[in-house]
């Protein structure tokens, strides 16, 4: 008697992508709150005022805005893992360097650059985030993955400032920078060897692949190298609903770091 074939059951490797998105997310914003935290104590050990702290506060964020479009062509040009894990790496070797600031002439301008460097580097995280969960989740379940990882950035500070605390008030303000760049670095190693995009995973099978396609994920969207277009960035640009988007980002960034 012929027995009937089983389906193959499907893996389940998306939710450990959506796992390391969330670690990293975590350590982005860990790392952006260093200097909040070591601000007061390197204040009075390298004799800033607060407009120094808050020229040194901004650098970063200039680096930031300014990186969002050329960061969005890079992703389309290498993809999301080389480019976040790079971005990883790059910005926690930045994070870490600025504990040893005090060791310059112009303990200042160590500190502005290496703040703008990690700019620079964290810009593609967010858009990188983004795009591996369009390619690796349905749309029916892309709303919870997208809630799991920005929920990082909260849970980053709720679980981080008190270690970070700890660490300036018994170690001193460079402990800071140098055990959240560290462990970032490890991280970003980390991030090299469990991710991979979905056509490029062996962990996956092809029921998962083919559940995510049908599901309106975009799991071969980095087979493709679609060229940088002047013409399609002016038509996002222009459009009302991301214009609305836009307002409403610079309204909630603007409470979320201000305050």
């Amino acid at each position: 008697m012929i027995k009937p074939t089983q389906a193959i059951a499907k893996t389940n490797v998306r939710y450990l992508i959506l796992v390391m998105i969330f670690i990293v997310t975590v350590f982005n914003y860990v790392d952006r709150a260093t200097l909040s935290i070591a601000a007061p104590s390197m204040r009075t050990d390298l004799g800033f005022d607060a407009m120094t702290m808050g020229i040194a506060f901004s650098a970063f964020g200039w680096a930031y805005t300014s990186m969002q479009l050329p960061g969005g062509i890079i992703l389309d040009r290498y993809g999301s893992r080389v480019v976040l894990g790079m971005s990883l790496i790059i910005w926690s070797v930045f994070t870490f360097l600025q504990g040893y600031v005090d060791l310059f002439s112009s303990a200042f301008l160590a500190l502005f650059v290496l703040r703008f460097m990690m700019g620079v580097a964290e810009a593609p995280a967010f858009p990188a985030n983004n795009r591996l969960t369009v390619m690796w989740f349905p749309r029916h379940e892309r709303g919870l993955a997208t809630a799991v990882f920005q929920s990082a950035q909260y849970f980053a500070l709720a679980a981080f400032t008190p270690l970070m605390v700890w660490l300036v008030s018994t170690w001193g303000w460079q402990h800071v920078f140098w055990v959240t760049g560290g462990a970032g670095i490890l991280i970003g190693f980390l991030w090299f060897r469990m991710v991979q995009e979905p056509r490029k995973d062996k962990r996956a099978n092809q029921a998962e692949l083919d559940y995510i396609e049908a599901g309106g994920g975009l799991p071969t969207i980095g087979d493709v190298k679609t060229p940088f277009s002047w013409k399609r960035m002016k038509a996002i640009g222009g459009n009302r609903m991301m214009a609305g988007i836009y307002l409403g980002q610079f309204c909630l960034t603007s409470i979320t770091w201000f305050f």
